[in-house]
């Protein structure tokens, strides 16, 4: 089963709400890091927050782990 992580649009309208981004990361690349630490090594995280843009990051974290953005997959 995949693991839900939200979209980079809600990373960004929840990052405006305080105390959000210490608990989440101040980028999305740094919360895809949090969500999936577990499953990453040291080098692949430095590679996801390395990247610029958000499309891929996600792509690379997607040679390595199953995920999605859709909420209602993982609650049924």
């Amino acid at each position: 089963m995949p693991t839900y992580i939200m979209t980079a649009d809600m990373f960004n309208h929840l990052k405006k709400v305080s105390g959000f981004t210490w608990m989440n990361g101040k980028t999305y690349p740094e919360h895809i890091c949090i969500i999936f630490d577990s499953h990453l090594t040291e080098n692949q995280k430095e590679k996801i927050k390395g990247e610029e843009k958000t499309d891929i990051a996600l792509d690379y974290l997607g040679t390595i782990v199953e995920y999605t953005h859709d909420y209602e997959l993982i609650t049924k």
